[in-house]
């Protein structure tokens, strides 16, 4: 018999070592399908029209615009734009999935732009609990820039920029080849273009300050990604866009390019807090503080990318996600340095190991929350925001219809249109428009006529000056214009949806009949008696709590058009209209909003229903308290 073989186990060395899986990477998914939902809402922005239509110009003419082809005001004027290859794109993307296509590959873009930011901060080795922190603090600042506009090719050839730089910093492999392929994708998609020269050229002579010479392959591929550059349509001219952005950009009254305390300076904060501005600050503060405390560890190119971005985003609101892609892996390298520090002044007391496990799980629960009220409306409601959740055209906030009623009507008389409709108007509108937001090619001097039409008497000068049959307005933004209408007895009104308004010359297609806004009620098919809306009234409870609650697991409505056509009826008196629209208002919205019962209380109000009234408004009080309007009416109501 042989002897048994006696069992050895395997060295060391072969054991298999399976490593725990981190409990962060749940949070860090639920980050990312935060931004997912963030990036999915319904297509609101007006520009996208422009830029459709003269993709569609270029694909039929095999030629690039050399001047103005859109408008009757500025068709002299040279045209020059830095994304033929967006506009192009994105028409050709239209054409094959509609807008549900643009839709989608506006979320993929966010998408990738964020992963690459993850890419990014993990050359860094940041601890995981901190980049989940740091990604869902980018994500939060820049998610209301979250639109379909070329900036997102910004942010995605930026990004794959600098992760390509930051490698090669490293010491890593990187493909520098790609630099050229995306500075040539750049300057044909979108002004900004020199941004990537200026990151280029920072981390060139950072590795000249750093080693004593220039990196030669690098300084190579830098050289081909300037000489790449003048392939484009306009050729040399196109160098010139990014002083005529600076120069008119700053001198325009749209809100995204004030800087962020003017543009803070605007907002109601007891409606909207307008948190990602607050949090921008935030992060300004931590990062310069993080490099003034790490100062002799930061680097060249550091500094460089830190403060002018800082800069940039400073004067610009539209430029806090620029600071925001720069900026998140800088303070997550700084965290290298500043955690020696932390750990010495952190108490010992504070709990570690077992005891913070939860933390994880904790933080996931917190973001699949946050996710939940995205998912019903109720994110964007509690601040008042017309941004829903879905793929598509937003049909209540961009002018499809009053468009639709102008070429319907066979409506192609001269138009005057307020600055942010002109963009749909060129691309689905009859007849050239009167002016768009493509600043670059308005002169000063018009541009600050079409500011003055917002004063008193503006718009009679200005209708005087251009002689227009038609004249379109948004009349939530165009609040002057409307006004100044309503007593210029010339012009009546003909289109009233949701959001957009169209008025005529009284001796303009006089077979389209004068707009009545009982209309409003029957297109929608309202149909609420005067009890009723008495018990509705009555029954309604006011309860914040109570839907902020539902906004977890219920989908919320705010109806935003009701409560716009509710209040420009009663801006022209037809007070049973408005009050019909605000009753049916608050039928959709319950309780939870406070403007839904004043707005329904001040209608009631107007029509002499003075205990319908009060009601409203005690309800309205008890959502607002302190509000001095609602105390005012309340006070002279007493005797009710």
């Amino acid at each position: 018999m042989s002897e048994p073989v006696e069992f050895s186990p395997p060295p060391e060395s072969l054991k298999s070592h399976s490593r725990p899986l981190d409990p962060w990477l749940i949070p860090l998914l639920m980050c990312f399908i935060l931004t997912t939902l963030l990036s999915s809402t319904l297509i609101r922005n007006y520009d996208l029209g422009t830029d459709l239509r003269t993709g569609q110009w270029i694909l039929q003419h095999l030629a690039f615009p050399q001047k103005d082809e859109f408008t009757y005001t500025c068709n002299q004027n040279d045209y020059l734009d830095g994304k033929p290859l967006y506009q192009v794109a994105t028409y050709a993307i239209y054409s094959a999935f509609g807008y549900s296509g643009i839709s989608v590959l506006k979320t993929a873009f966010i998408l990738v732009i964020f992963m690459l930011m993850w890419f990014r901060i993990r050359l860094t080795q940041c601890p995981s609990w901190l980049t989940v922190l740091l990604l869902f603090w980018a994500v939060i600042v820049t998610e209301r820039r979250f639109n379909i506009r070329a900036e997102i090719w910004s942010w995605l050839l930026m990004s794959a920029i600098l992760l390509i730089l930051e490698k090669r910093n490293g010491g890593l492999a990187s493909p520098l080849w790609l630099l050229p392929v995306l500075q040539w994708l750049w300057v044909n998609v979108e002004g900004l273009f020199i941004l990537g020269w200026f990151l280029m050229a920072t981390y060139l002579l950072s590795s000249r300050f750093r080693r004593g010479t220039f990196d030669k392959r690098l300084l190579k591929y830098v050289a081909i990604s300037l000489a790449v550059s003048l392939l484009n349509p306009y050729g040399f001219k196109i160098f010139t866009l990014p002083l005529t952005y600076f120069f008119q950009f700053h001198n325009s009254a749209n809100s995204d390019l004030v800087s962020p305390l003017q543009f803070l300076a605007t907002q109601n904060l007891k409606v909207d807090w307008n948190i990602h501005i607050f949090l921008y600050f935030g992060f300004c503060f931590l990062l310069l503080m993080a490099f003034l405390l790490t100062f002799k560890s930061r680097k060249f190119h550091e500094w460089v990318l830190a403060l002018t971005f800082l800069g940039l985003s400073i004067l610009g609101y539209r430029n806090i996600p620029l600071f925001l892609i720069v900026g998140i892996p800088l303070l997550a390298e700084s965290w290298g340095q500043l955690r020696p520090l932390a750990l010495l002044v952190t108490p010992k007391s504070l709990p570690a190991g077992k005891q913070t496990r939860f933390v994880p799980y904790l933080s996931a629960a917190l973001l699949l929350l946050l996710c939940l009220r995205v998912g019903t409306g109720a994110y964007y409601i509690s601040d008042r925001r017309i941004a829903r959740l879905g793929f598509g055209l937003d049909i209540e906030n961009v002018p499809v219809g009053a468009a639709e009623f102008l070429s319907r009507n066979h409506l192609d008389g001269r138009i005057m249109n307020y600055i942010g409709m002109g963009d749909w108007l060129i691309w689905k509108g009859p007849q050239p428009v009167f002016i768009d937001g493509r600043q670059q090619i308005i002169s000063s001097d018009f541009y600050n006529q079409y500011l003055d039409s917002f004063n008193a008497r503006g718009l009679i000068q200005l209708t005087a000056l251009y002689q227009p049959q038609l004249i379109a307005l948004n009349y939530n933004d165009a609040v002057p214009w409307a006004v100044q209408l309503k007593l210029m007895p010339e012009w009546r009104l003909i289109y009233v949806d949701e959001t957009f308004a169209i008025y005529a010359k009284r001796d303009y297609a006089p077979s389209i009949p004068e707009f009545h806004f009982p209309d409003l009620v029957k297109e929608r098919n309202i149909i609420l008696s005067p009890d009723q809306v008495e018990h509705l009234a009555e029954d309604t409870q006011p309860s914040a709590c109570i839907h902020w609650l539902k906004g977890f697991y219920r989908p919320q409505i705010f109806p935003n058009g009701l409560q716009s056509m509710g209040l420009f009826a009663l801006h022209y008196g037809e007070f049973a209209t408005a009050h019909t629209l605000f009753a049916e208002s608050l039928r959709q919205a319950g309780g939870g909003y406070w403007d839904v019962f004043y707005n329904l209380g001040v209608s009631s109000l107007r029509l002499s229903q003075y205990r319908l009234g009060k009601i409203c408004l005690e309800k309205s009080l008890q959502l607002n308290s302190g509000n001095p309007s609602t105390l005012q009416m309340l006070d002279s109501l007493k005797g009710y």
